[in-house]
């Protein structure tokens, strides 16, 4: 008999949950597992899947919390390796660019870590994910055949 790997078997603990409670406040702590068990499971489609979910709670989810998910879409975005004759890569690298620019924005919006780094180590810190989320951009934005906005 053939051993599940741990994101295998607490899915169908998270599939019941979603099940019964489509619209839960929870769901913000749910989504963010279903994304991480993909990561582990190398399913980039499914991360940005999850990850779309939780972004698409608005304002229920945290600047945090939001720029996590839009950071685990940009790595998967990298991975899909999208090409100009997939009939699908422009509705793709939309996406991508739109999620990247999203994360962007977030990351400005992560505040609450000023209290415990000086502004100087914070711009630093902000630094690593700044560039995946331009390189995202960028990288749809020659799929799409246009320049990367300003």
């Amino acid at each position: 008999m053939r051993r599940r790997s741990f994101p295998q078997r607490s899915s169908s603990a998270r599939n019941d949950f979603v099940a019964k409670y489509p619209n839960s406040d929870l769901l913000v702590y749910i989504y963010p597992l279903y994304y991480s068990a993909y990561t582990q499971l190398k399913n980039p489609q499914k991360v940005i899947e999850y990850s779309d979910k939780l972004v698409a709670l608005g304002d229920k989810v945290e600047p945090g919390i939001r720029y996590q998910a839009l950071y685990a879409r940009a790595l998967s975005c990298s991975s899909l390796n999208i090409k100009d004759t997939d009939p699908s890569a422009k509705d793709n690298a939309t996406k991508c660019r739109e999620a990247a620019l999203l994360g962007l924005k977030t990351l400005d919006e992560i505040k609450k870590a000023r209290h415990y780094f000086p502004p100087k180590t914070l711009r630093k810190q902000k630094q690593a994910p700044a560039i995946l989320f331009h390189y995202t951009v960028g990288n749809a934005s020659m799929t799409l055949k246009t320049t990367p906005p300003q």
